[in-house]
């Protein structure tokens, strides 16, 4: 099995998206997660995370809109050419913190075509659900449906019914290039 390599961090750059709710653009990093508002996106450092309690890592932090008039929000990442072995991998998770307790959410990956097309996560069957209980969710996605083409991809936090406590975690995730 070839070794693979880093070739775009998510978390990283995750203030070089454009993330809005479905009517919206959202500041990135948000200012407080506590008032969440049309929705939040930011990092957090060494954050709880249900079922591992406090990590040392970061990770990034998203929340739907509290506004029952947006059901999501979505971080659209600069353009990028996807290669033949590309994939998408992450691990979600519920922050592992009181405010979380109902956490339950849609994690997607969709994206953008070059001429401007939106293929939203269900397209492609790259959605995830989680709630809160006390797991994560390891995700690995092979993007060899849209190898050699220029997309913006794009991370994706829609709530189940109820925005409230969804605070949804993204750890590590990564665009990975076989060497």
């Amino acid at each position: 099995m070839p070794q693979s390599n880093v070739a775009y961090d998510f978390l990283e750059s995750a203030c070089e998206a454009e993330w809005m709710n479905n009517g919206q653009p959202l500041p990135c990093p948000s200012l407080d997660y506590v008032s969440i508002g049309g929705g939040f996106v930011g990092i957090l450092e060494a954050p709880s995370v249900e079922g591992m309690g406090q990590i040392s890592e970061s990770a990034l932090l998203t929340h739907p809109s509290m506004d029952s008039a947006y059901t999501g929000i979505f971080g659209s990442y600069p353009a990028m050419t996807i290669e033949a072995g590309d994939k998408f991998q992450a691990t979600l998770a519920c922050l592992g913190q009181v405010e979380a307790a109902h956490c339950n959410v849609k994690f997607g990956l969709a994206y953008y075509e070059e001429d401007g097309t939106y293929v939203d996560s269900s397209a492609m069957g790259w959605e995830w659900e989680k709630r809160f209980d006390q797991t994560t969710l390891n995700i690995f996605v092979d993007l060899g449906p849209i190898a050699g083409q220029t997309v913006r991809l794009v991370l994706l936090i829609r709530d189940n019914g109820n925005p409230l406590g969804d605070y949804a975690l993204w750890l590590n995730p990564v665009l990975v290039r076989p060497e």
